[in-house]
């Protein structure tokens, strides 16, 4: 029996693996230039027999004789590999020289990279990523790549102190609040500035830092209340507030209408 292979357009293919199995007992062929090969089983050629022919994932069971017989497997192109997805050099900046983790939120997939000069770079395909350094605060809200291309962490909260005095006296002023939002991703609101002043005037809280918050206000009974536009955590930590005294509305107008009276 003479196997041959041939591609889809009919051209032989050369030293094509021909596996061929005949009464429990198996033999391997490579074809010639021509694309063939003679299967032959001394033992059994002159009978009728059935050979069992296999070319890459086609087997087939053939009878065969004395006549002359040729059987063609026809091998379809190769399929090529699908290739790599592309992937984008993704950079997270850190506070220290720590191992970072980024996870793939649709497949789970994790990789974790040091840090080193404060920066660390993964190739990463398209997709949503959640961030994780130890003594950082994690991005849980999932970071699109390659829409972003870069991320900083900031550190874990920190504690920050504010001290609001009297503008006229420099006394201290107990029971002062403030209160703002805070940027330290690439949207705002994810920090919160709160806390309120002691008897010595001071307001220990706890931000994120760093980060950078906006617009915050302070506020105290018998005061105007006053809005910082920027706070730099942790720069200003230990930053004076100064707060006006309110004026005495009621006051003036109760001794305008005793003179009246009078």
């Amino acid at each position: 029996m003479t196997v041959e292979v041939v591609d889809a357009d009919g051209n032989p293919i050369a030293d094509e693996p021909v596996t061929a199995t005949v009464n429990g007992e198996t033999t391997e062929y490579l074809t010639g230039e021509d694309g063939t090969v003679n299967v032959t089983t001394e033992s059994t050629i002159a009978k009728a027999v059935e050979y069992e022919i296999t070319v890459r994932d086609d087997t087939r069971g053939l009878p065969v004789n004395q006549s002359v017989q040729t059987e063609r497997f026809v091998i379809g192109a190769q399929e090529e590999p699908e290739p790599e997805p592309e992937t984008y050099d993704f950079t997270v900046y850190t506070q220290e020289d720590i191992p970072v983790t980024v996870r793939n939120d649709d497949t789970r997939e994790e990789w974790t990279k040091n840090a080193t000069n404060g920066s660390v770079t993964f190739e990463l395909a398209p997709g949503m990523y959640t961030i994780h350094a130890d003594e950082h605060a994690s991005v849980l809200m999932p970071t699109d790549v390659p829409g972003y291309t870069e991320i900083e962490l900031q550190g874990e909260y920190d504690e920050f102190t504010v001290n609001v005095v009297d503008a006229e006296t420099g006394d201290p002023i107990e029971g002062a609040e403030i209160s703002g939002v805070c940027d330290w991703y690439f949207s705002s609101g994810d920090a919160y500035i709160t806390g309120e002043s002691n008897a010595d005037g001071v307001i220990e809280t706890s931000v994120i830092s760093p980060s950078v918050c906006y617009d915050v206000l302070v506020e105290a009974d018998e005061y105007e209340s006053t809005t910082i536009s920027v706070i730099n955590i942790p720069d200003d930590d230990g930053m004076t507030i100064e707060l006006d005294a309110a004026s005495d509305e009621s006051g003036d107008e109760e001794e305008q209408t005793n003179a009246l009276v009078a």
